[in-house]
């Protein structure tokens, strides 16, 4: 696995928006940012990718997140979904 540089990786997950031309709302990139800060880089990641393409991130349930994370996630998807129903 390479090792990363976790004090860049939130800028380049925060650079993944602004490459496809979406802005991330607020809770978006704080979640991304405590993702990172718990050491979950890779989950971080995906769900930038998810929520660029205007789509939910649901984690596995498998995945080791904190419940204050989830709570963080689930507010990011409603935000997703609640875009999508303004903009059909």
């Amino acid at each position: 696995m390479a090792e990363r540089n976790v004090a860049e990786t939130p800028h380049s997950i925060m650079e993944l928006g602004k490459q496809q031309g979406v802005p991330m709302q607020t809770k978006q990139t704080q979640a991304l940012w405590e993702l990172q800060r718990h050491g979950l880089p890779e989950i971080a990641e995906t769900a930038a990718r998810h929520w660029q393409a205007g789509q939910r991130y649901d984690p596995e349930d498998t995945l080791p997140i904190p419940r204050s994370l989830e709570t963080l996630i689930e507010q990011c998807n409603w935000e997703i979904d609640r875009m999508a129903a303004a903009y059909p």
